[in-house]
């Protein structure tokens, strides 16, 4: 008696699984006859609906309206959970209404086909969004290390060489600070930071830097 009801129980969850399994004409049949075997894909699909919906709101926030890395940070996180969750909603669900399951559990998606499209789209946008902030954020960083590094190879420097590689480091990181693009949250850093490195720059080196830069020009 136990072999048959193990059996059975097997038989019983391989059907459900394979019931389940997101291809229509597996499922159509199955949905006319015994709508509730497909219980665990449209609770999932549910799930995976409304969790998309919320987390691309949340990165959406985080990212577009980012005040610190941390934000970036968190959205780029929404972002990966957000397109993990779009990933599991099959092209064949959109549009389509389970009445018993939603008849029962009530619910509320209308998720069409132009609304998954800009949920993607919007996706999308916000990783290439992150991608330059993260581009940006490298070279405000490195930037910010060759100023300085500059500023303490031009304060140890025992000779006129020595002094202009400094000078002529110290004028490449600002430089670089000036190229980070000003739409990125590290380009709004940057420009913050380049006003105080001119200042240095101008104090620090004056006339000799200005002399020393002109006849590398010429």
């Amino acid at each position: 008696q136990l072999k048959w009801v193990a059996v059975l129980a097997v038989g019983s969850i391989g059907f459900v699984y394979i019931a389940n399994l997101p291809y229509p004409m597996i499922r159509r049949p199955v949905a006319k006859t015994m709508p509730m075997v497909l219980l665990p894909s449209f609770m999932s699909m549910d799930h995976s609906y409304r969790e998309a919906v919320a987390l691309v709101e949340q990165a959406d926030q985080l990212v577009n309206q980012a005040t610190s890395a941390a934000d970036l940070e968190l959205g780029t996180e929404k972002v990966t959970q957000a397109q993990k969750h779009l990933d599991k909603l099959p092209v064949w669900f959109l549009g389509y209404y389970p009445q018993s399951y939603c008849t029962l559990f009530g619910c509320t998606w209308r998720f069409t086909y132009d609304e998954f499209k800009a949920a993607r789209q919007q996706v999308a946008r916000m990783e290439a969004k992150l991608f330059q902030e993260n581009n940006a954020q490298t070279g405000l960083n490195e930037a910010v290390a060759d100023l300085e590094a500059a500023k303490q190879q031009h304060q140890q420097a025992q000779s006129g060489e020595e002094r202009s590689a400094a000078i002529a480091q110290w004028q490449g990181a600002i430089d670089r600070l000036v190229q980070i693009p000003s739409q990125t949250l590290a380009g709004r850093s940057a420009q913050l930071q380049l006003e105080a490195a001119r200042r240095d720059f101008q104090a620090v080196v004056g006339t000799a830097a200005g002399s020393q830069r002109s006849g590398s020009l010429l």
